[in-house]
């Protein structure tokens, strides 16, 4: 049901969409998934780095290193 809602979904093996629903609340552990859902994601960069239950993220950074700001 969770990839027909969301076709991104289709791209991660069931043990890694397991993964990624069991820590939703969490972002920071989803984190390692992006590359396999978003093309070119490599790394987010969060308001508060030392907090691992931060939930803001402030831009991600791509494969090349390229920042992108989230306004």
């Amino acid at each position: 049901m969770k990839r027909r809602l969301f076709p991104r979904f289709y791209f991660v093996s069931s043990v890694d969409l397991l993964d990624i629903l069991s820590k939703g609340q969490t972002p920071r552990l989803v984190e390692k998934h992006l590359s396999k859902i978003f093309d070119n994601i490599h790394t987010l960069k969060w308001e508060n780095p030392d907090d691992v239950e931060c939930k803001n993220a402030v831009s991600f950074l791509s494969g090349e290193k390229e920042e992108v700001p989230f306004l």
